[in-house]
């Protein structure tokens, strides 16, 4: 294949950036990535025989301006070694993505979240959507995650260079058998979170309960973040709260998901990101056979309604936590798992065929 696949993404360790980085190079293209440490997922590496170049570190979550001007001059720096001819640029950000379409150069976008959906971007978010509307029109083509970001994008101008490819599990999962349906002890649930550590209104609020009210139970925290310690000092009156820290993508999941019960995924949804997004813990849970709990008001919601894998809650309520906690029984959950294990494992694993065909054109 003529076309070399530059990457460039913000997290080199993130475990989405890593599978598209490792399909595409296993469907024969020869790829190199350019990329920043963040700081999370750092368990989580490229396989060695894919050239990397480390261009330093961002904080995660912050400065998102400055992360702005560091694109520009590292844009600049690696168009000049790459060139324009016979390469194409696979963006994992908005901020790299301007600036290659800035620069007239053949490039991907795929969206995972909008920086701009927070709340503290609410005034120029208008002119920041539209400037991510235009950079996904200048694109070759576009991969979004989630067809929320599209909607939000697009509305009901559908644009015929984007490809809907949601966050699945990966494909290693292929060769792996599910596990077997079990239904678990309603006298002793084991809940539990996956995934950076966050959503301090929602989902360290139905931990705290969970400790509080229900010692019966179980809360596990799968995952790290720069916030996990003061989540865990909120907690540490609780002797059925735990926490296991950073885990590896894919290779940790089925070992993760055999300890947990009910997946609680109630992400804050005072962002739009948490409001548009379809997170991989929905096909995560419904792949292992687990009820998923989510947000209210949400694309998820739809999503879980649509699959009929789990419940929606007010996150922020502790009153609808309580209630829903108490309303669970062993009938309404083997109801879920047994819906779940009809849904086919093909339907849950990463397909990257639409991102290659796009790519072979």
């Amino acid at each position: 294949m003529n076309k070399r696949i530059v990457f460039i993404t913000s997290s080199l360790s993130q475990p989405r950036v890593i599978k598209r980085i490792k399909s595409i190079k296993d469907a024969g293209f020869n790829v190199k990535v350019y990329g920043f440490n963040r700081n999370v997922y750092n368990c989580n590496t490229l396989p060695k025989e894919i050239d990397v170049i480390n261009l330093g570190s961002f904080e995660d979550g912050k400065g998102y301006f400055k992360k702005f001007r560091q694109f520009k001059s590292k844009i600049k720096s690696i168009i000049k070694i790459e060139g324009h001819e016979n390469v194409i640029y696979y963006s994992f950000a908005m901020a790299p993505s301007f600036f290659l379409m800035l620069n007239s150069v053949e490039y991907i976008y795929e969206i995972s979240d909008l920086f701009y959906g927070y709340p503290k971007f609410d005034f120029i978010r208008p002119y920041l959507k539209i400037l991510d509307r235009r950079i996904v029109k200048r694109s070759r083509f576009s991969v979004m995650t989630s067809a929320g970001f599209n909607n939000y994008l697009f509305g009901n101008s559908p644009q015929n260079n984007i490809v809907i490819q949601p966050n699945k599990l990966n494909n290693y999962f292929k060769i792996q058998d599910r596990p077997s349906q079990t239904t678990p002890d309603i006298n002793h649930l084991r809940f539990g979170f996956v995934g950076a550590i966050r959503y301090r209104n929602t989902i360290l609020r139905f931990a705290k309960i969970i400790g509080e009210y229900f010692p019966q139970h179980e809360f596990h925290f799968y995952g790290d973040s720069k916030i996990a310690e003061s989540f865990q000092e909120e907690t540490k009156a609780f002797s059925n709260i735990y926490f296991h820290g950073a885990f590896r993508n894919p290779d940790d999941l089925s070992t993760i998901y055999n300890t947990i019960d009910i997946v609680v995924a109630c992400y804050e949804t005072g962002s739009l990101n948490e409001q548009i997004a379809e997170p991989n813990k929905l096909f995560e849970a419904v792949y292992f056979l687990k009820p998923i709990i989510v947000s209210k008001n949400s694309f998820l919601e739809k999503r879980v309604s649509e699959l009929n894998c789990g419940f929606a809650i007010n996150g922020y309520s502790k009153d609808e936590i309580i209630e829903l906690i108490n309303l669970l029984s062993g009938e309404r959950i083997k109801d879920i798992i047994q819906r779940e294990k009809q849904i086919k494992k093909e339907y849950l694993i990463d397909n990257p065929l639409p991102i290659i065909e796009r790519l072979l054109k």
